[in-house]
């Protein structure tokens, strides 16, 4: 039973035309195959398929407001089942982040907590470093996105930040959050 459901994840992921698709699918199915064997091997093989065909895309779809599906498979491929390559797919992904000028303009603010939780959990990588603390620096220019987010978000971007404290970026992110958490209040 458990190999059917592992042969339809990567049947799933294979199929995916689009980043859209491709998250559903790996959030899907990385649910499905919790507690299994191969939730691991389905994760490793989503996180090689994403830097490969995902990625290379990922200004332009996220100028076609396709970003949240990008945060959502960093989110699921930079957990531990996720290996090597899903430690690879996050930092390529960090990597895209910390090079953008103007891109993350158009990314969902929804987006942005998912991005910098999974970068949180790689504090050993530049890359991952580097791309929160440009989410970090994002934020505080721009507090009208914080929002746009509820508590738990605000919250995600704060654990995110909290694994550079040194970094004046992610220093300035939550403080931009704070800020934001003092104007609610």
């Amino acid at each position: 039973m458990s190999s059917n459901l592992f042969n339809n994840a990567l049947d799933d992921i294979g199929r995916a035309r689009d980043i859209v698709q491709f998250s559903c699918a790996v959030v899907r199915h990385s649910g499905m195959l919790r507690d299994q064997e191969e939730q691991a091997a389905f994760l490793q093989g989503a996180a090689v398929q994403f830097t490969r065909h995902f990625l290379p895309n990922w200004e332009q779809d996220i100028r076609e407001g396709e970003s949240f599906g990008y945060a959502t498979v960093s989110n699921a491929v930079s957990r531990a089942p996720g290996g090597e390559a899903g430690m690879q797919a996050c930092r390529a992904m960090a990597a895209k982040v910390s090079r953008s000028t103007s891109a993350l303009d158009d990314v969902d603010a929804r987006a942005l907590p998912l991005l910098a939780l999974s970068f949180g959990r790689y504090p050993q990588l530049a890359e991952c470093r580097d791309g929160t603390v440009r989410i970090g620096e994002f934020c505080s220019d721009n507090p009208a996105v914080l929002r746009q987010l509820d508590p738990r978000n605000l919250s995600l971007l704060v654990n995110g930040f909290s694994k550079w404290p040194d970094q004046p970026g992610c220093g300035d992110g939550t403080f931009a959050v704070a800020g934001e958490v003092l104007r609610r209040a």
